[in-house]
């Protein structure tokens, strides 16, 4: 990955992971710009000129949610695709990685429901708790807890499962990843 040694070599890395999220954030405002332009348009073409006035303060709400969701999930995707590009030493690996580790887990849940519904145990819809894509999945909920809840794909199935859950599992993965991934960049170090 990189000729660097020591310190140089984490700093490295850590600039590589803080560009990755500048582009990422980068690639949100426009999209973001982007979507608010085509929906002024459409709610110009039927409410005339004062088309933003005539949205309620809910829906400015839920765009915020919404946004903020996306940026949540921007790091994590970030963060695993980096720290996966280190071990696996490609960055095009890694992000393969990153990309196909939620499907996969999603997946797992409906797994580990055929298999709670097989053999009678609930205890097998514990494992859903501590997954990254499930508690993703369930952010949604955890940060509007004031309306009903949103299914999203697959939510995980849990007897604790509560607001704080999906933001302290999202936050234990986001720091674990990066510690690794310097770990491994340190230790790969120390043996080379």
């Amino acid at each position: 990955m990189l000729a660097g040694r020591g310190q140089s070599l984490i700093i490295h890395y850590l600039s590589k992971v803080l560009s990755l999220v500048i582009v990422g954030l980068v690639i949100a405002a426009l999209a973001a710009i982007l979507m608010i332009a085509a929906s002024y348009q459409m709610l110009a073409s039927q409410f005339g000129s004062a088309a933003l006035a005539t949205i309620p303060d809910w829906c400015w709400r839920n765009l915020q949610i919404a946004s903020g969701i996306q940026l949540v999930s921007l790091l994590t995707v970030i963060l695993l695709g980096s720290f996966a590009g280190v071990v696996l030493r490609s960055g095009t690996l890694g992000m393969i990685i990153a990309l196909g580790w939620f499907p996969l887990e999603n997946l797992i849940v409906l797994f580990t429901q055929l298999l709670m519904v097989k053999s009678s145990n609930l205890q097998v819809l514990r494992v859903t708790s501590y997954l990254l894509g499930p508690n993703l999945n369930h952010l949604h909920n955890a940060w509007e807890s004031h309306r009903g809840p949103v299914i999203i794909f697959s939510e995980p199935d849990s007897l604790f499962s509560g607001p704080w859950q999906a933001g302290l599992v999202i936050a234990v993965y986001d720091v674990l990843l990066l510690a690794f991934g310097v770990g491994s960049l340190v230790m790969r170090d120390v043996k080379e």
